[in-house]
């Protein structure tokens, strides 16, 4: 039996809302093997198809061939893109091979783009010689005192703001804030998988010290369920904390590689933690005492 390969890849993980991107589906076998089904694009919802390009090459061995679709996304979030399925005739018989999974994160304009400033180019200025000590200690003053200007005017006045917005917002809202930076982190894009579960463990452990008053960053999961059952958590949010934590200690203690979609599930399981540990408002009576 010859060998057959196929490979789906994308030029970038991470785009924006309107931002083209590059997904690839290459097969190599050799001459005698003929693909028999059509490269179709599985995922017509998440990303519109704006071109679909066929190639074939070869060598002396092998003939690569494949489709290149440009493509385009107009939806927020976390995404996995499907694997396609080839079917080739190889010694009278149809068989097929799939691609791997893709994992993309859609972002919205705002988050990613990136701001350019294209000015015309002037002429060098000749300056003498006898005044470049004094031109590089007058820059190196102005320069230190351009940077506490900056220090002073932006930064303190940032951290006074995100610390006063961290005052005003809830425990909830604080711990999905936090998840959402983790989420929207390259660490899982740069295999970091251990360092990113021990991030989103010790958010939900946090979240649990300050809403259960427990001593949950200290704990192991046995111990964080243990206690959830003496304060009688609700049997739901019991199971889904035992089953988000414990899929963290896999990937941080046993080296477990989550395949993407069983990343997207992890994320949305913790925010849903939050939210059925959130407390509930208690309804306005008409006329109430």
């Amino acid at each position: 039996s010859s060998a057959v390969s196929v490979k789906a890849e994308i030029n970038k993980a991470f785009i924006t809302i309107g931002d083209p991107i590059t997904y690839t589906v290459t097969v190599k076998h050799d001459s005698s093997v003929k693909i028999v089904s059509q490269l179709n694009f599985p995922d017509q919802d998440i990303l519109r198809i704006k071109k679909a390009q066929d190639f074939k090459k070869m060598d002396a061995n092998n003939i690569y061939e494949g489709k290149i679709f440009t493509l385009t996304a107009f939806s927020l979030g976390e995404f996995v893109l499907t694997p396609i399925e080839v079917q080739y005739a190889e010694g009278g018989q149809t068989k097929s091979i799939k691609t791997d999974p893709i994992y993309i994160t859609v972002k919205s304009v705002a988050e990613g783009e990136e701001k350019t400033d294209i000015r015309g180019i002037k002429g060098v200025i000749a300056i003498p010689a006898k005044y470049l000590p004094f031109l590089y200690v007058l820059g190196g003053i102005l320069f230190a005192l351009l940077a506490i200007f900056i220090y002073m005017r932006f930064f303190r006045k940032e951290k006074a703001e995100g610390e006063e917005e961290k005052l005003t917002r809830s425990i909830e809202d604080e711990a999905l804030f936090q998840m959402g930076r983790l989420f929207d982190s390259d660490l899982i894009r740069r295999g970091k998988i251990k360092e990113y579960y021990f991030e989103l463990s010790d958010i939900l452990k946090t979240y649990f010290e300050r809403r259960f008053k427990i001593m949950a960053l200290e704990s192991t999961t046995y111990e964080i369920i243990r206690t959830f059952k003496d304060q009688e958590i609700p049997q739901p949010l019991r199971d889904l904390t035992q089953e988000t934590l414990e899929a963290c200690d896999l990937a941080k203690f046993a080296k477990w590689k989550p395949e993407p979609a069983e990343i997207i599930s992890i994320n949305q399981k913790s925010k849903q933690i939050i939210e059925l540990a959130r407390p509930k408002e208690k309804p306005e009576v008409p006329g109430g005492v």
